[in-house]
Parts: C-alpha cells; structure tokens; sequence
C-alpha cells in the first residue's frame, strides 16, 4: 500500500500570459521519500546494496515526478523551494 493515496498536496502557480505552470516538487519529493521509507519498512529491505536502495528510492521520486506530469497537458517547470 502506497502512502501517497492517503495525502495528495502539489503546490503550483499557472502562469496565463506564458501558459506555463510552475509546479514545487518539494511536497511530492518528500511523499516520495515517505514511500520508500514505508517499502523498505514494510518488506523488511534493510539490509539491502546501498546501490539497490538507491534504484528503490529513484523508483519512488520519479513515480511521484510522473503523477504531477500526468495531472495537467500543460507545460510545466519545476521548482525546489
């Protein structure tokens, strides 16, 4: 089970005269960080390679990356507050 059902925050600012939407990956970076925290927790993978830890935790940011992408058609760029 996902953590990212329970909440679901994006923080973004639609800018009309350049149609652009500036969208902040900070609440969706930090559910994502959740998530990985919660799959290793859960599937006891703590002893796992430092670098399978880091494949789980890229899956996790860019699934979260990918779930704001799919939300609007519009461009977007990406801030980090």
């Amino acid at each position: 089970m996902s953590t990212t059902a329970l909440t679901k925050q994006t923080y973004s600012y639609f800018d009309d005269v350049q149609n652009v939407e500036y969208i902040d990956l900070e609440p969706s970076l930090i559910q994502s960080c959740k998530d990985y925290n919660y799959y290793i927790a859960e599937n006891e993978l703590g002893r796992m390679s430092k670098k399978d830890k880091n494949r789980i935790g890229t899956h996790f940011m860019l699934n979260q990356i990918i779930n704001v992408c799919k939300e609007s058609d519009t461009k977007k760029y990406f801030l980090l507050s």
